[in-house]
């Protein structure tokens, strides 16, 4: 196998053992939000602005209004204007005070995340964060 080859492989494996279902890693306890990402504009939005950087499992542990969600996205930003347009905002906005709007349950914030034993080396890392990472 060569070393290509075997750092997609070690990416791949500690990919799958990070998405595993919640039961296979925590006996049965639900630990983390699944959020299955929306369909139409704002889909595009998220893949476009959002989960090229982070995943979108974490709104799940907010029930905040439009004011609350745009002072959320500020916070966790230090530059969202230069990172999302405008209208890509309202459509974000908007669909984040539906899914999880003030009248919704949050999800509890219990989880446990896997310990880590399996580790890349700095060539390997390197490689994986410059084909992931956009900005």
């Amino acid at each position: 196998m060569s070393k290509g080859s075997l750092t997609l492989w070690a990416a791949a494996m500690l990919f799958a053992a990070a998405v595993a279902p919640v039961g296979a890693q925590f006996g049965n306890k639900p630990t983390r939000p699944q959020v299955k990402p929306p369909d139409g504009a704002v889909r595009k939005v998220i893949f476009k602005d959002c989960t090229s950087c982070h995943g979108i499992d974490d709104y799940a542990y907010n029930a905040l209004d439009r004011t609350g969600w745009n002072t959320l996205l500020e916070t966790r930003h230090t530059n969202l204007q230069a990172m999302i347009a405008d209208a890509d905002r309202q459509v974000l906005l908007d669909w984040l005070t539906v899914r999880f709007g003030p009248n919704t349950k949050p999800f509890p914030r219990t989880y446990v995340p896997p310990e880590i034993t399996t580790y890349l080396s700095d060539t390997e890392g390197e490689t994986l964060v410059g084909r992931a990472c956009t900005r």
